[in-house]
C-alpha cells in the first residue's frame, strides 16, 4: 500500500516594483558615472471578475465572502495555479521534472492544490483606472468607449498570502515539490494589464513542510539547489 507524505507550503506575496530613480524622475543622473539609484515602489493590482457595479464601474474587482460575512480581495487559485504552471514550464529546461503530476492534466488531478492568494481587507486601498479606445482614423476618443475598472493597492507592510498544499506518492517525488517551489519564487506577476506595469511582486516561502521535514524560510533556496542541481542558479 502506497504511503502518501503530506505537502504543505506557505508563501506571501508582496506587490512592489523596483525602479531607477532616473525612471521615476524621467530624467538621468547629474553626477556622470554615480550608479544609478534604485527604489522599491508599490505595485497596483488588477483581478477583475468581470461585471460593474452601480453604473459607473465596468469591471469591479474579484471579492469573495467568507462564511463569517467577511469580504477578501483575491487571486482565485485556478489564475494563481495557471501563473505558476506556466512559469514552470519556462523552467523546465532546468530540471528533470515533469509538470503533470503536479498540476495535472485533462480528466487527471495533479497532487498539488491551490488556495486562492488573499489580502486582509483592512490592507487595501482599493481605486480606479479610467481608459478609452481611440479611433485611429479620427484620433479622438470613440463613443461611449470609456471604461472604468477597480483595482487595489496594498499598505506598506501588506501582503497577499497563499497556500499549496497536497500529497506526493513517496520520496522520489520529492524534487518535484523543490521544482514547484523554484518555479514559485521565479513567479513575478499576477492578474491584468501587465505590460503597464500591473500586478508586479514578488514571492516569499516563509516555510515548507514534507511529512515530518520542516524546512524554514532561510533554508529553502539551499535545498532547491541541492534538488535540482546548481543549474538552476544561472
Amino acid at each position: 500500500m502506497t504511503a502518501y507524505i503530506p505537502v504543505e507550503i506557505k508563501y506571501i506575496f508582496k506587490l512592489e516594483r523596483t525602479i531607477n530613480m532616473g525612471e521615476e524622475n524621467n530624467s538621468s543622473n547629474v553626477l556622470k558615472g554615480s550608479e544609478e539609484q534604485k527604489k522599491v515602489v508599490p505595485s497596483p493590482l488588477k483581478i477583475g471578475s468581470g461585471t460593474g457595479k452601480n453604473s459607473s464601474v465596468d469591471n469591479t474587482f474579484k471579492t469573495r465572502k467568507l462564511a463569517n460575512s467577511q469580504k477578501v480581495y483575491e487571486i482565485p487559485g485556478t489564475s494563481v495555479k495557471g501563473h505558476f504552471r506556466s512559469t514552470f514550464k519556462k523552467l523546465e529546461h532546468l530540471f528533470d521534472v515533469p509538470a503533470e503530476p503536479i498540476f495535472g492534466e485533462e480528466r487527471y488531478a495533479g497532487w498539488a492544490h491551490f488556495s486562492p492568494l488573499r489580502a486582509k481587507t483592512e490592507s487595501v486601498h482599493l481605486e480606479w483606472s479610467a481608459s478609452t479606445s481611440v479611433d485611429r482614423f479620427r484620433k479622438a476618443a470613440k463613443n461611449h468607449s470609456l471604461r472604468v475598472e477597480e483595482f487595489i493597492t496594498l499598505k506598506e507592510g501588506s501582503f497577499l498570502a497563499g497556500e499549496v498544499d497536497g500529497y506526493i506518492p513517496d520520496e522520489t517525488n520529492k524534487k518535484e515539490v523543490f521544482a514547484l517551489m523554484l518555479a514559485m519564487l521565479a513567479t513575478k506577476r499576477f492578474g491584468g494589464d501587465k505590460s503597464t506595469g500591473y500586478g508586479m511582486g514578488r514571492i516569499i516561502i516563509e516555510s515548507c513542510k514534507i511529512g515530518d521535514w520542516v524546512l524554514k524560510q532561510s533554508e529553502i533556496e539551499e535545498e532547491i539547489l541541492k534538488h535540482l542541481g546548481e543549474g538552476v542558479s544561472k
